[in-house]
Parts: C-alpha cells; sequence; structure tokens
C-alpha cells in the first residue's frame, strides 16, 4: 500500500507508520544542530520539508523581487513552487534550448550572459549518459566558473 503525502510514495504502510511514531528530542535536535554546524562551519537551520528549506534560502538572499532562478525543466513542482513563494521567478533553460531534460554547459553560459536577472542556478537532477562525457565536463567547468561569480553575491547577502 503505498501513502501519497510529503513523506513521498515510494513507502509502504509500516515503513510511514515507523517514520510518524519515532519521536526525537530536543537533545537530538540540538545534537544534530551542532553536528551539522561543525562539519559545514556555519549556522544550521532544520526544515520539515526541502520545499521550505529551498524557500528560506532563497529569502535570505534578498534578492530584488522578481528576480530569475535559472533551474532545469525536469525537475518537481515543489522547486518551481518554492521560486515563486520566494518572490522569485523560475526559468526553465533547457525546455528553450535543448528540448531535453538537462541543460548543457553552453545553454548555462548563454542564458546567464543574455539574462542579467539570473541570480542564482538551481541544478536538481542532471543525468548525463556516457556518450555525453564532453557536456559533464564542460558543465562542471562552467559550473565552477558560474559558482565563484554566485557565491560571492551569496556571501554579500548572508
Amino acid at each position: 500500500m503505498a501513502i501519497f503525502n510529503s513523506l513521498g510514495s515510494n513507502y509502504d504502510f509500516k515503513y510511514v507508520l515507523k517514520a510518524l511514531l519515532t519521536k526525537g528530542s530536543k537533545l537530538d535536535i540540538e545534537r544534530l544542530k551542532k553536528l551539522l554546524e561543525e562539519k559545514y562551519r556555519g549556522k544550521a537551520l532544520l526544515f520539515y520539508k526541502g520545499r521550505e528549506a529551498l524557500t528560506a534560502t532563497l529569502k535570505i538572499l534578498n534578492l530584488p523581487q522578481n528576480s530569475n532562478v535559472a533551474i532545469n525543466g525536469f525537475t518537481c513542482v515543489a522547486v518551481f513552487n518554492a521560486i515563486r513563494t520566494a518572490g522569485l521567478e523560475p526559468i526553465c533553460l533547457d525546455l528553450e534550448e535543448t528540448g531535453g531534460l538537462n541543460f548543457t554547459a553552453k545553454t548555462l553560459e548563454q542564458s546567464i550572459k543574455k539574462n542579467k536577472k539570473i541570480k542564482v542556478v538551481i541544478v536538481k537532477y542532471v543525468r548525463v549518459s556516457l556518450r555525453n562525457r564532453g557536456n559533464k565536463k564542460n558543465l562542471r567547468k562552467k559550473q565552477f566558473d558560474i559558482n565563484r561569480g554566485l557565491s560571492s553575491l551569496c556571501r554579500d547577502k548572508i
């Protein structure tokens, strides 16, 4: 029997019951936060759902309203909705440029050059086939170049 809710449809009834009836203590929460803060050298915020974490992260950046967030078209609606909830506009790069499920390094570079309103790039799911290794390498290089620029923007906002 599959359960359809925020836990996802991949869990059976027994797993859902165990997850719902397991209760951590405040001490467990504090230990988890401390572990994360030590590991990543920053402040840890815990959220119930990924979409809430994404919305909060985008709001923390304090970007101008209607700034664009570049995403894969092949993503769940929760990502799209979290971006909108944060007051930003999602832009699906691959749907307009390649017609495939993932954007290429070239598409990403051209989109950022062409659209100055893109302030954040979220790559939720990128699967590159073996015959497309060159694109994977190029995407990583572009990601590094873009991350340098975007991370300096993010550091200034946080």
